[in-house]
C-alpha cells in the first residue's frame, strides 16, 4: 500500500501472502469422486486460491479505511464508481475533471475494488490494471471501452447481499466453495462422520488457509451460514434452456 491505495495486481502488496497458500491444501480432501486436473487447470484454479486469499487478507489488512465495511456503505461507493464512469464515457475520456473524480471514487478501498473485481473479470476486465490506469489518466480506447463496461454495472447485483455484515468473509466462502467442489468431488455442505456428528470439511480448510495467510480465524458457525446462503442463492437461480 502506498499512500493509502491499492497497488495494481502483482504489486509489492500481493507478494506477501505466503507460498504455503495453494491448491495443494486440497489434497488430503480429494474423494474418489474428485476429478483428475490438468496442469493448465491446477494452474488456473492455483492462482484463484491465492487471489481470493490475498484480496480477503489485504481488506482485513491494508491501509486505514480498507477495512471491513457495510454492505449500505459499499453499494454507495458501487453507485458513485458507476455515476463517475458514466460521465468518463460521455465526454468521452478526455475531462480531466471526470478521470479524476472516477480515479478519486476507486482509491484506497479493498472491500469496493474486490466486489468490481469478481463481478467486471466476467467482462475480462482487470479493475486493478484498470484502476491503475484510470489513476495515471493514460486511457485508451480499449480502457474507455472498459469504463463503459463500468457505468453499466448494477450495484445491488454485485454487493454481497444484506443476509451478512462482513462483505470480505462472504466473498472468500462464495469465491471457494466452487474451487472446493471442483477439486475435492465433495459439497461444502456438512457432513456426519462415523460417530454421527456433524463435520464441515470445507469449513477446515477454509479455517487453514485463513491461518497460512497470517489472519484470525473466522468462527466456523459463521462461516456455516455464509455456506448455506451460498448454496440456498445457487438453488433458487432457474436453470438456462
Amino acid at each position: 500500500m502506498v499512500g493509502g491505495r491499492l497497488q495494481v495486481r502483482g504489486g509489492s502488496a500481493w507478494g506477501e501472502l505466503k507460498s504455503e497458500v495453494n491448491l495443494d491444501t486440497l489434497t488430503d480432501y480429494r474423494t474418489d469422486r474428485a476429478p483428475k486436473l490438468g496442469p493448465q487447470e491446477k494452474l488456473i484454479l492455483n492462482l484463484k486460491v491465492r487471489d481470493t486469499v490475498n484480496i480477503y487478507r489485504l481488506a482485513h489488512r491494508g491501509s486505514k479505511g480498507t477495512g471491513t465495511k457495510t454492505r449500505t456503505e459499499v453499494v454507495k461507493a458501487v453507485k458513485k464508481v458507476q455515476k463517475n464512469a458514466k460521465n468518463v464515457v460521455r465526454t468521452g475520456g478526455q475531462t480531466e475533471t471526470w478521470l479524476i473524480r472516477l480515479a478519486d471514487s476507486l482509491r484506497g478501498d479493498v472491500n469496493l475494488l474486490s466486489d468490481l473485481h469478481y463481478h467486471i473479470i466476467r467482462e475480462d476486465v482487470d479493475i486493478f490494471n484498470l484502476q491503475h490506469r484510470i489513476d495515471s489518466q493514460m486511457i485508451t480506447q480499449t480502457d474507455l471501452e472498459n469504463i463503459d463496461k463500468l457505468s453499466k454495472i448494477v450495484p445491488n447485483e454485485i454487493v454481497p447481499s444484506r443476509h451478512h455484515p462482513n462483505p470480505p468473509l462472504q466473498r472468500l466462502v462464495s469465491e471457494l466453495i466452487p474451487i472446493w467442489e471442483n477439486v475435492t468431488g465433495s459439497s461444502a455442505y456438512p457432513r456426519n462422520n462415523l460417530e454421527g456428528d456433524k463435520y464441515c470439511p470445507f469449513a477446515e480448510w477454509l479455517k487453514l488457509i485463513v491461518h497460512l495467510a497470517g489472519m484470525k480465524l473466522p468462527g466456523e458457525t459463521t462461516i456455516l451460514k455464509l455456506v448455506q446462503i451460498k448454496k440456498r442463492k445457487k438453488s433458487s437461480t432457474p436453470a438456462r434452456l
